[in-house]
């Protein structure tokens, strides 16, 4: 007589289920989804989605590097893992770009998971979740006067809880019989998937095109916009779009070897002088409030002279005292200051270009998995 098999049905309540899908990555709580309904619900849900989204961001130690090729003007996106200890080469993943994209894309940013790439005249621009493979292409801009595209800059306004794009061009005009460049902004917002106007500040004015490309960054919902050529930051408050100009410490005393960087939540760079013995003193310098609403540079502290700045440049801060350098070619060095210790890691893939002196590795930043889905998003088939 064959033996009854006893079913036995184990409950388990949904914050339990809610703590363990946390601990899985994205790719797999994509596929789990068609589990069952009640796990579509929880990994549907925006809460688990926020929460999820900020332990990857915690404990993620993944980098996008971005590489420019610049003969065909195209740049390629790779993954690699932080070092951990003094090894020379680390896992290191090329992003296959989705055919949709045209093939020939410039990297904006990478927020919260999403990364903000366009084409190379900063006309058609997408919003790309590379671990759920979903993507949009944003609405074309209002056509208002004949601007010439200079930049664009991607966030998050985490009180709106909206993902911005912003945009900012130079409008060509004739005074006196002299040329100049009325600068304009633009402001994208995902939660009404269309464009308005901003104001740049009257304070900002410029005479010529910046044809070298500018650099951006993220804090606090603020962007801040670093022209190449200029002593000017731009700033630019992603919620209530309000925009300003800070100066950056006198160039005649001091010289820039860094990107600004978000250094534990303030504006900063590396600055170089001439110490009492004639030698190069490097400093990081922050933009700190007094309080009053009065912001100004404030010299932090000096850099021990053990890495060459005049061989790297400063790409962004990692926290816990790390610094990312890059040579341009095909280096990039984890530098820690607290501990004066340096990983010099060899990027792969500047290997297979090094011959032909084409490519250049031109920024780092932090990587987040995310499933992050926006309105208008389309799924890649």
């Amino acid at each position: 007589m064959a033996k009854k098999i006893e079913m036995c049905s184990c409950y388990v309540p949904d914050e339990i289920i809610f703590q363990l899908l946390l601990l899985l990555p994205v790719q797999s709580l994509v596929r789990f989804k068609s589990v069952c309904k009640s796990w579509r619900s929880i990994i549907s849900d925006p809460q688990f989605i926020e929460t999820h989204t900020k332990q990857n961001s915690s404990l993620e130690n993944t980098l996008l590097v971005v590489e420019r090729d610049n003969k065909k003007f195209i740049e390629n996106l790779y993954l690699i893992n932080t070092p951990t200890s003094t090894q020379e080469l680390v896992t290191q993943t090329k992003v296959c770009l989705p055919p949709q994209f045209g093939g020939k894309i410039r990297f904006v940013d990478h927020c919260n998971g999403l990364v903000c790439l366009s084409d190379k005249w900063l006309d058609v621009i997408f919003l790309w979740n590379p671990s759920t493979k979903q993507y949009k292409i944003l609405p074309k801009k209002p056509k208002r006067e004949t601007l010439i595209p200079m930049c664009l800059g991607f966030g998050f306004d985490s009180i709106s809880n909206d993902y911005k794009v912003l945009s900012f061009s130079l409008l060509p005009v004739s005074q006196d019989g002299l040329d100049r460049y009325v600068p304009k902004a633009e402001m994208y917002s995902a939660n009404a998937d269309s464009w308005v106007e901003i104001e740049v500040p009257p304070t900002f004015k410029t005479s010529y095109i910046f044809y070298s490309e500018s650099f951006h960054i993220k804090i606090g919902g603020v962007i801040y916009l670093e022209l190449d050529g200029l002593d000017d930051i731009l700033w630019f408050d992603l919620h209530n779009e309000a925009s300003g100009v800070h100066m950056f410490p006198n160039s005649q005393t001091t010289h820039r070897k860094s990107n600004i960087f978000d250094f534990r939540g303030s504006v900063a760079a590396i600055f170089t002088s001439t110490g009492n013995g004639g030698e190069s003193v490097y400093s990081i310098w922050a933009l700190l409030d007094d309080g009053c609403g009065k912001v100004s540079w404030t010299k932090k502290f000096n850099l021990a002279p053990d890495l060459d700045f005049n061989k790297t440049w400063v790409d962004c801060f990692l926290g816990s005292g790390h610094f990312v350098t890059l040579n341009g070619v095909d280096e990039c060095i984890f530098y820690d200051y607290l501990e004066k210790k340096e990983i010099k890691v060899r990027l792969q893939v500047a290997k297979a270009v090094e011959k032909q002196q084409t490519s250049t590795f031109k920024r780092v930043v932090k990587y987040t998995e995310t499933l992050v889905s926006l309105q208008g998003f389309e799924q890649l088939k």
